[in-house]
């Protein structure tokens, strides 16, 4: 217990700024499809829910649903064997399972889940999502290329005037 509070003490309003680059937040934000599709196919949707999750509990404002809020997050992602864990150090889920205790819990509880999370998110999911993006453009760049090609070979076929043969 004394670790826990020594980190608690270290780690409260000392965690770093979240830094996340434009277009990942934008595209988590505004929840966008293809991104949630590539995530999903890649077995790491709970984190994708987590955040978006998090991101809706923190700009609540009804404080009667603090609690409420607090505890389905914390019984959905950071509970031991919860449906939909994500992976997190064990001290920093102990320190939401305090903070979920207070009434109503800070806006802050899930921030060094979301920390790590969004680190995750930046650091393998996303670069792995650009990447397939870029094949996926490339592929149908491709594609397109041999549209053209066979339309342009169509019509020389048949653009060769006929010579008459007397």
């Amino acid at each position: 217990m004394d670790k826990l509070k020594g980190w608690i003490k270290r780690h409260t309003n000392t965690t770093p700024k979240i830094i996340i680059p434009l277009d990942l937040w934008l595209i988590i934000e505004e929840k966008n499809k293809d991104f949630e599709l590539f995530v999903k196919k890649s077995d790491a949707i709970e984190n994708l829910n987590f955040l978006n999750r998090v991101l809706t509990f923190e700009k609540s404002v009804d404080e009667t649903s603090l609690s409420k809020q607090a505890s389905d997050i914390f019984n959905d992602f950071i509970k031991e064997n919860s449906k939909y864990e994500i992976n997190i150090d064990h001290i920093t889920k102990k320190h939401i399972e305090e903070n979920i205790k207070i009434d109503p819990p800070s806006l802050d509880t899930f921030r060094s889940a979301k920390y790590s999370i969004f680190k995750l998110v930046n650091n393998d999911i996303f670069p792995r999502y650009l990447n397939n993006q870029e094949k996926v453009l490339q592929k149908s760049e491709s594609v397109e290329e041999t549209r053209k090609i066979e339309v342009i070979t169509r019509k020389r076929s048949h653009s060769f005037p006929q010579i008459n043969k007397k």
